[in-house]
């Protein structure tokens, strides 16, 4: 049994506040140091506050941050426990815990298969384990299915290059932007540049930071990252070395959740128009189910010519698309709204909203109740 913990101990942290993954980490690893123990937390945002804090008559027990270094004053001293979640460095001997970054590639690259792509481009920023791991995850999935992947970095597309960059590829591109920012400067170039956001050019990024996805001309779409599961992980395993426990991981990956789609990868992107108009139509909000037959006749052809052009652009039915679709509709309404599942059914079309929650769990792996409880926590 683990003994107590001193009582108004400290454990330091060393987070950016402004950034929105910091203050989404914050949730998770503090409900899981105050269930766990009587100590306090602390920001900082400088290694000369912690020297203060060390050579004072209560140092910290531990320290959580993105530590892309440690400053000989640190580094030198007897050492306190430390965990890093820096996604851009990984300090030897120190352990860290992040996330599942090749997942998050291959999340990126499923998405863009599913919406029809075929040619793909990765956009670095830096040779940061963050960025390389998410290129090899994306890469890798793509090359399983026969696709190559272009990589470029962020700084090769700066002062008008990106419209000679983009006049060499092949269109429609889908491209995975290393996080939100970078994506949303693509997609502010390319519209720039006159392509069409996502029947041209489809961009996904990661993080799901609402300041970017949703203040981007065409929002985008993005891979929505644990952070709660990171920031608990983390603060387990640091008092688990404050308690002197042995044998502990050096490193923790953290899956992410799921991939969260807007307009700017939204579409089919094929080049045969009759199927970008239905989906269109089937993205469209409505009332009542939308069946094969309703879809064929708003769009002035005969069921069959449309189910033989849709499978002959997309490798798919009709009707499994419409399914995808409303599934995705009561996933954003969930997260979005406040209405109940109930509700949420009778706005897709599902007038059993039990039928609705087996089709959404066996999409999602979670009920819809399940899956809206877990992300009002992060």
């Amino acid at each position: 049994m683990r003994k107590p913990l001193p009582a108004g101990g400290l454990i330091a942290l060393m987070l950016p506040e402004s950034q929105h993954w910091a203050r989404s980490i914050l949730p998770g690893l503090a409900d899981e140091i105050r269930r766990h123990s009587s100590l306090f937390l602390v920001n900082l945002h400088a290694w000369k506050t912690l020297e203060e804090l060390l050579n004072g008559a209560d140092p910290p027990l531990g320290l959580i941050g993105a530590l892309s270094e440690m400053p000989p004053g640190i580094r030198e001293r007897p050492p306190i426990p430390c965990v890093n979640i820096s996604g851009r460095a990984r300090i030897a001997g120190l352990p860290t815990v992040t996330h599942d970054n090749r997942k998050v590639g291959e999340r990126a690259a499923e998405h863009l298969l599913e919406r029809g792509f075929r040619n793909f481009a990765f956009v670095g920023v830096g040779d940061f384990p963050m960025s390389v791991e998410r290129y090899e995850g994306f890469r890798d999935t793509l090359a399983s299915e026969g696709y190559e992947t272009l990589r470029v970095e962020r700084t090769e597309l700066r002062e008008g290059q990106m419209e000679g960059w983009l006049e060499q590829q092949s269109l429609p591109l889908g491209i995975l932007g290393a996080h939100d920012n970078c994506a949303r400067k693509l997609c502010w170039e390319a519209e720039r540049l006159g392509l069409s956001i996502p029947s041209e050019v489809g961009v996904v990024g990661v993080d799901n930071d609402p300041y970017y996805c949703e203040l981007s001309r065409s929002p985008l779409s993005s891979v929505q990252l644990d952070y709660e599961q990171l920031g608990r992980r983390a603060a387990q395993r640091l008092l688990a070395a404050v308690h002197g426990e042995g044998g502990l991981e050096e490193e923790i990956r953290i899956a992410p959740l799921n991939l969260v789609e807007r307009l700017s990868s939204d579409l089919l992107a094929v080049e045969d128009l009759l199927v970008r108009r239905a989906r269109d139509v089937m993205k469209a909000p409505r009332e009542g189910r939308l069946g094969v037959a309703d879809l064929a006749r708003s769009l002035g052809v005969s069921k069959s010519s449309l189910e033989k052009r849709f499978k002959a652009a997309t490798g798919r039915t009709v009707f499994s698309v419409i399914h995808q679709t409303r599934m995705e509709r009561a996933r954003l309404l969930l997260e979005q709204s406040g209405m109940g599942v109930a509700e949420i059914s009778q706005q897709i079309g599902m007038s059993d909203s039990k039928r609705f929650s087996t089709l959404f769990k066996e999409a999602f792996g979670e009920t819809p109740r399940a899956y809206r409880q877990k992300r009002q926590l992060l």
